[in-house]
């Protein structure tokens, strides 16, 4: 009776061990930048809505149809699921036109300090 050896085919311990370590590696990179790019995702999003505010605002102000008086105001509005902090102000142009400076900057409140995520500014002029 004569006995074969077969030679084994497949992977050994040392082997599949480097594949798994180097597998790990790779999906906690891509779990980093995925990570990343969810962060990058809610900023961009919370700086367009900003953006759709403070344009709105100035809208409004233009709207209104008068001259805009000299201001410092702050209010808060609910919009698209959250509450934003409005900062309105309008101040005197360093010129001998009757022009004013409206600079509108839109965030949120984090800690009773708002983080700005938009400032918009414009000019608006008295037409008399």
């Amino acid at each position: 009776m004569k006995m074969s050896l077969k030679k084994s085919s497949g992977f050994t311990l040392i082997e599949v061990m480097i594949a798994l370590a180097i597998f790990s590696v790779a999906v906690a990179s891509l779990s980093t930048a995925m990570q990343g790019n969810i962060r990058n995702a809610d900023y961009l999003k919370e700086k367009t809505i900003a953006n759709w505010i403070a344009n709105n605002r100035l809208v409004e102000i233009q709207a209104e149809g008068t001259y805009p008086p000299l201001q410092d105001k702050k209010d808060k509005i609910e919009y698209a699921g959250s509450e934003w902090v409005i900062n309105t102000k309008v101040l005197k142009a360093q010129t001998k036109l009757p022009i004013r400076i409206i600079e509108v900057s839109v965030g949120r409140e984090a800690d009773g300090e708002p983080n700005y995520f938009a400032t918009i500014t414009a000019l608006a002029s008295d037409t008399k």
